[in-house]
């Protein structure tokens, strides 16, 4: 419920890729008008096909709910390839953006300066998604094995959401700030993350999520005022 109350497309890294991509501010438009005109019809099939398999069939396990559809339900092989073939594309498309976006922060953030000096940025740049992607695959096939995957992705949207929505939101409007804050705010944000999961009522924890996101905006004004001493929002249409 919480989840639905933030923008996750700011946390989202394929979102964020297919904006850096546009070729421009009317392009980027375009794309995002027929992604919400769309978007919509395809979550609500999603949750259609989903709920009417539970009630079908009551007693099926989460994972075979896939499996089970496709070789007992669906009776024609070209439908049964249209929608594999559909999942793939879903799957690669939006896998392929979150890879690039990550071997670029991988580039940007990670790798020391002498490095980047010694070698070309288009081979770094390279290197670094292939290793972002080796170590997906090696995270998706070792170490998430028998946890359940609505968790992890919870989990993933509980972190990123908390530590980023805010900053990147802020930052969007314009606001001239250091990465000291962000710093501040985001620890504060895993912090109550933490203790919450283990020491709140678990009712707390169905908005933990906002909770954070808005200590996390609360600990990142104040800490800038303090460091910075003022606050300056800067017009980027004159950039």
């Amino acid at each position: 419920m919480t989840m639905a109350l933030l923008p996750r497309f700011l946390v989202s890294n394929a979102v964020m890729q297919r904006i850096f991509m546009g070729k421009n501010e009317r392009q980027i438009k375009t794309k995002f008008l027929f992604a919400a005109l769309f978007e919509p019809f395809f979550i609500s099939s999603l949750l259609i096909i989903g709920l009417s398999i539970i009630i079908l069939f009551p007693n099926l396990k989460t994972q075979d709910i896939l499996f089970y559809t496709l070789n007992n339900v669906l009776d024609n092989s070209i439908i049964k390839g249209f929608i594999i073939s559909g999942i793939l594309a879903i799957l690669m498309s939006t896998a392929d953006s979150c890879v690039h976006s990550y071997g670029l922060m991988f580039y940007n953030d990670v790798l020391p300066k002498k490095i980047k000096t010694s070698y070309d940025t288009i081979f770094l740049v390279k290197l670094s998604t292939v290793i972002i992607g080796f170590l997906s695959v090696f995270v998706a096939t070792k170490i998430t094995i028998g946890y359940n995957f609505l968790n992890l992705l919870l989990i993933r949207y509980k972190f990123s959401i908390s530590v980023l929505a805010f900053p990147i939101f802020i930052g969007i409007m314009g606001l001239k700030t250091d990465k000291r804050s962000f710093y501040f705010g985001a620890i504060s944000a895993v912090i109550y993350l933490i203790i919450s999961e283990y020491y709140f009522p678990k009712f707390l924890n169905s908005f933990s999520i906002l909770i954070a996101t808005i200590l996390n905006g609360i600990i990142f004004i104040l800490s800038h005022i303090i460091i910075n001493k003022n606050i300056i929002f800067i017009n980027r249409k004159n950039i």
